[in-house]
Formats: structure tokens, C-alpha cells, sequence
């Protein structure tokens, strides 16, 4: 959409002189160069920093190499199709392909019992827990709806 307001001033005939033309120029530039800040504040809020910046840097070369293979295939019925960290949330977004599947019918408590000893006792994902980090899980249905489920260090008992 922003390269038809500067693609604009191109079409149109050119002013006589070298003033209009330094104005139209230098307008040009001025519209990229804050777009592009848009770009780079964008950026900046999916990375904002978590509670330790060399976790969050190794954190996020992790998810970066995650991200690069996706969306995986995690077994018949759903994929995980993203990964990031905002902060010192760390998100897993998985998406079901069946109708069977639905929020009203999934387990949450089921889901914790299996993700909680998974996340407590490996020695990386614990160093981030204690660290301060939340993993969060987000699971998207067919029908629209999701369910989120969150772990933290204290659900490491």
C-alpha cells in the first residue's frame, strides 16, 4: 500500500527546476525511511527483551531454527505452525485439522500432565522457567476457537 503513495509523486510530470526536484526527492526518501522505522519498531515488539538477554538470545536462535522447518507435522490431526517469543512469553501455536477436535472437548489438566514434567525436568527448558520464562501454548481448532495453556516455574513441583 505505501509504495502507492510514493510511486504517485513519480508518475506525475515533473516540476521544472532543481528545487521541485531536491523537494520531491528528498519527500521520497523521508517516506522510506519511515516505513521502514515501522518495520523496525514492528520488529523490535515481537523481540522485546525477557528476564535474561543471554537466554533471550539463545532462546531466540532456538526458535529461529524451529521456524525455519515449519509448519511441522506433529501427528495426524495437527500441525505446530509457529513459534516465537514476545518477552518472556515463549509460544508454541499448533493447529488441528479435524472437526473432532474442539475446544469445548480438549483437555487441558490432560495437556499439563504431559507438558509440565516435559518442561520441568529437561535441563534447557527448566534454566529458562526458572529464568523467568513462560511457555505458552496455543492450540487452534477448526471451527475457530483456541485454547491457550500457559507453564511456568511454579507448576514445577
Amino acid at each position: 500500500m505505501w509504495l502507492f503513495f510514493i510511486y504517485r509523486p513519480l508518475k506525475q510530470p515533473i516540476l521544472q527546476g532543481r528545487r521541485m526536484k531536491l523537494k520531491h526527492c528528498l519527500a521520497i526518501c523521508s517516506s522510506i525511511i519511515a516505513l521502514s522505522a515501522c518495520d523496525v519498531i514492528k520488529d523490535q515488539a515481537e523481540t522485546t527483551p525477557g528476564p535474561d538477554r543471554k537466554l533471550d538470545v539463545l532462546l531466540d536462535a532456538e526458535l529461529a531454527s524451529i521456524r525455519a522447518s515449519l509448519p511441522t507435522k506433529m501427528a495426524d490431526e495437527f500441525d505446530l505452525t509457529n513459534v516465537r517469543r514476545t518477552g518472556k512469553d515463549v509460544t508454541y501455536t499448533y493447529q488441528f485439522h479435524t472437526q473432532k477436535h474442539k475446544a469445548s472437548n480438549f483437555d487441558v489438566e490432560a495437556g499439563k500432565k504431559v507438558a509440565i514434567p516435559e518442561l520441568c525436568d529437561t535441563k534447557a527448558t527448566r534454566e529458562y522457567l526458572d529464568a523467568g520464562y513462560r511457555f505458552v501454548f496455543t492450540y487452534l481448532f477448526k471451527d475457530g476457537s483456541d485454547v491457550v495453556v500457559k507453564i511456568i516455574a511454579a507448576d514445577c513441583k
